[in-house]
Order: C-alpha cells, then sequence, then structure tokens
C-alpha cells in the first residue's frame, strides 16, 4: 500500500511535542535531571525518561502506522535488520548526557525508513522550541517556517570533535573555523539549515537511529549527508554502526568532494 507521508507526517507532529513534553518532565535546566540514570556497557548513560518515551512512541506509532515495525535505541532485540521494508527509526532522547547535565542540545530523533531510504524524518529540541520535520517530496521546515540550506560562507565554519575538524581541514587544505559543539548528534546534522555553521562531522560510531530521521530533513532541504565513502549513508536496521560523518548543503558538499574523493581514493 502506498505511504501517504503528509498525512503520516501531520499526524506525528503533535506525538513528538507530547513525548517532548513528557521528558521535559524529568530535565532541568542547568541541573541534573531528575530521572533515573544507569551505564550501558559501553559506558553510555541511559535515562528513565528515555524509556519513558520510548514506551510512548511505541505505543503512539503502533497506533497511527499499525504493521510498521519499530527500530530503537533502547530495544536491541529490535535491532534483526531488513531495511527493504517500512520502519520506524527511533532516539527517544538523543545526547543523553546532555539532557543529565542540563544542557539544552538534546533532542527527540524519529525517521521512517522505506526501501532503504529516509523518507520522512522529525528531529525535536523540547528544551529550545526547536522542531525540524520533513517528509519525502514535501520538502523541510523548522517549526512553522520553510526549511532551506543557506548559502555557504566564505570561511567555511564545521561543528564536530575538534580532531575530526583539523582532519577535514587538511584533507581539503582549506582553513576550517570551528563552531561550537552541539552535543546530540541527530541536532549537530540538522543545525547547519540554521546557517549556525557550514559543516556538522561525526567521529565513526553513530548507529541508524542517530542520523536517520536528520538525513532526510537535510536531502529536503537542499543538503545531504556523506560518510567516509563520500556518499550517503547505507541503512542496515541491525544496530550495526557507521563511519565518519560529514553533513551541509549540498553546495558546500560539492565544494569540498572532490578534495575528498582525492583522499579516500
Amino acid at each position: 500500500m502506498a505511504l501517504d507521508g503528509a498525512a503520516l507526517h501531520a499526524a506525528l507532529l503533535p506525538v513528538l511535542r507530547e513525548a517532548g513534553a513528557l521528558a521535559l518532565q524529568d530535565y532541568r535546566r542547568g541541573e541534573k535531571t531528575t530521572a533515573r540514570v544507569a551505564w550501558k556497557p559501553g559506558g553510555s548513560p541511559v535515562t528513565s525518561a528515555d524509556f519513558a518515551v520510548d514506551a510512548f512512541l511505541r505505543a503512539r506509532l503502533a497506533a497511527l502506522a499499525p504493521g510498521i515495525p519499530y527500530h530503537s535505541e533502547e530495544d536491541e532485540a529490535g535491532w534483526l535488520g531488513g531495511a527493504a521494508g517500512r520502519t520506524f527509526v527511533i532516539d527517544p532522547i538523543d545526547g543523553t548526557r546532555a539532557f543529565v547535565d542540563g544542557r539544552s542540545d538534546w533532542c527527540i530523533a524519529l525517521g521512517l525508513l522505506e526501501a532503504g531510504v529516509p523518507v520522512l524524518g522529525m528531529i525535536f529540541v523540547p528544551a529550545e522550541g526547536l522542531f525540524f520535520h520533513a517528509h519525502q517530496g514535501g520538502g523541510a521546515f523548522l517549526n512553522e517556517t520553510p526549511l532551506t540550506a543557506p548559502a555557504p560562507n566564505a570561511a567555511l565554519s564545521a561543528s564536530g570533535p575538534k580532531p575530526a575538524i583539523e582532519a577535514l581541514s587538511r584533507r581539503i587544505n582549506a582553513p576550517l573555523l570551528h563552531a561550537p559543539r552541539v552535543h546530540a548528534l541527530a541536532y549537530r546534522l540538522v543545525k547547519p539549515l540554521t546557517g549556525a555553521f557550514d559543516l556538522c562531522l561525526a567521529r565513526p560510531g553513530a548507529h541508524d537511529w542517530d542520523i536517520l530521521g536528520a538525513d532526510c530533513i537535510l536531502r529536503e532541504a537542499g543538503a545531504g549527508l556523506i560518510d567516509d565513502r563520500v556518499a550517503p549513508p547505507v541503512y542496515t536496521l541491525d544496530g550495526g554502526a557507521h563511519g565518519a560523518l560529514v553533513a551541509g548543503s549540498t553546495l558546500v558538499l560539492e565544494k569540498i568532494r572532490p578534495s575528498l574523493l582525492t583522499k579516500a581514493g
């Protein structure tokens, strides 16, 4: 059955806002969260708020779109692959460390994958009141305002790990200004669309749930996301990690692509 992307997009907007309100119950700006905090085997935190948002989204998406599988960071049992069909891809709270510490740059990330292609994306930043969203063919928006990738600055700037910025600067043989880091990767990926900086960089290790929703938003806004193959990421939904990533406007990516391809070859 054909997907009515516009209708699903419209139906999901209030759902993500409700999920944000749920997370905000345990968020304390400038202070530690009131949520219970545990630690995953790799050393990253997870909170009771992550699980609460995850359970809420699972239930609401099942009611809105029964039959579409649910792939979430917080449910290893669902990391079964199967990217050939439609699948919701969720990070209940991306930037959990920021959430725990009372910083504002955490978000809720939702994407929909169809036949290997991101066809819907939503990045909601509740503590900053910012909602990036898009569906395939429908354009991208920041809150209610249409969103288009801005023209690059004469001196390019980048946000991400300092070693990654310095390495990219060497590869393209041009200086990159260091922009403040955004802790939630999904939010960092789409923030070039606001003009805050030109490029977002991420070290190897991101997962599908971190980047899929942002990928759709970037595409619809005239921007893109490439990995260390200098190509769009491939989504497998098996819990595996991606290589290094670069996001930015199509104009910026095309400007630096020849240098990346030369180095990659």
